[in-house]
Order: C-alpha cells, then sequence, then structure tokens
C-alpha cells in the first residue's frame, strides 16, 4: 500500500519520540510541545535571515509565504515532479522553463520585471536578485531601521503576490500583468506601513515614504 510522504514524515517523527528519553521535557509528567520541539531539533542549525523574516512590520500572512519561499518549500511544480505527484514541472506564466523558486519570484519574465518596478519605485539600488540575496542586503545594508522595515515589507510583499499571482493561473487560468501586480505591492506596503508607522520616524525619513 503506498502511503503519501507527509505521512511518512510523521510515522518517522513517531519513531525518533520512541528514541528520546521522555523525562527531559515532560516535567513533573506532563507533556509540553516546546521542550519535545526542541528535543527533536537539537542540531538545528540557526539561520542568518531569522531576523528579516519573521520582522514584525511585515504582513503576517505575506511574512509567512517569505518564510517557506526562503526554506524552498512552496509547493512549486518542479518539487511536485521529483516527488512523483506531478507530471508537469513548466512554469505556468511563460510555460518554457522549469517552475522552481528562482524562476518563479525573480526569472519568470513577468516577475523579473515587478522586481525592477519595485527597485526603481523604492530607489533600492542593488543587484541583488535572489531571496536570500535580497536579505543579506538589507541585513547589512547602511540603512536606518525604518527604510530597511520598509524593504522587507515590500520583498515580503512581492513574494506573497507573486506567488498568488502563480495560484491565479493554475486554478482561476488568470494571468496578471507586471503592472497589477506592482500595483497590489505597492498599496500592500503603504497600506502596512502608515498603520504601524512609530511617532519617532524622522521628518526625512516620512517625508521620502510619503512620496512613493
Amino acid at each position: 500500500m503506498e502511503f503519501s510522504w507527509y505521512w511518512k514524515q510523521i510515522v518517522k517523527v513517531k519513531e525518533k519520540f520512541k528514541e528520546l528519553n521522555l523525562t527531559h521535557f515532560c516535567p513533573n509528567g506532563i507533556y509540553r510541545t516546546a521542550e519535545g520541539y526542541k528535543a527533536l531539533v537539537l542540531n538545528h542549525e540557526k539561520v542568518s535571515w531569522y531576523r528579516e523574516v519573521w520582522n514584525r512590520t511585515i504582513i503576517p500572512k505575506h511574512r509567512f509565504i517569505l518564510w517557506l519561499a526562503v526554506l524552498d518549500r512552496l509547493q512549486m511544480k518542479d518539487r511536485l515532479f521529483r516527488f512523483n505527484t506531478t507530471t508537469d514541472y513548466l512554469c505556468l506564466i511563460c510555460g518554457s522553463n522549469r517552475e522552481t523558486r528562482e524562476h518563479v519570484f525573480f526569472d519568470c519574465h513577468l516577475r523579473s520585471s515587478c522586481l525592477r518596478k519595485i527597485k526603481s519605485w523604492l530607489e533600492w539600488k542593488t543587484a541583488a536578485s535572489t531571496t536570500h540575496k535580497l536579505l543579506r542586503w538589507i541585513a547589512k545594508a547602511r540603512l536606518s531601521q525604518f527604510r530597511k522595515q520598509v524593504l522587507m515589507v515590500a520583498l515580503a510583499a512581492m513574494i506573497y503576490q507573486i506567488w498568488w499571482c502563480r495560484n491565479e493561473a493554475l486554478w482561476n487560468q488568470k494571468v496578471y500583468t507586471a503592472n497589477i501586480i506592482v500595483q497590489r505591492i505597492q498599496f500592500n506596503v503603504k497600506y502596512r506601513i502608515r498603520s504601524i508607522m512609530p511617532n519617532n520616524v524622522q521628518l526625512i525619513e516620512r517625508t521620502w515614504f510619503e512620496k512613493l
């Protein structure tokens, strides 16, 4: 009998729990999820991008999709093809390249146009063009904390809106232009930043943002 990949992973976790000493994360005989999680990921490597991805300024649902994108865990057709759950691995927009993370978000002609337009809009002067490189650039850039937050909100919104556009093509057979996607990103950024902008933002930064 064939079982799904997800079920096999659950069974693996179950077997791993059997090998652990439960007394370490069941103080007083009460199981605590947090302690159980820590026991399972003792050797988990700390990533360099967590502060940027889990920035509270970012819209929560955008933050989640960005996290999955960084981990390359979104259900791209290339990924599904490797798991033998589909026979088609081509991009839903261009139809000529494998639908991978980097292709969907940055290489496909429609998506690369979005990135250029967002960089121009925000005066974002960087040649970086992949998720990890853009995150690294933001982390190391000599910019104010406010401007870094704007860039992170924009990057997360772009990833989210491109993924939304991809799913619209998959489920509703609708393909949106780069201009429409960019407009949605701009709306997300302006609405989010204005709703949480602190009072101590410098006038020069506030003026820059209001002119966007």
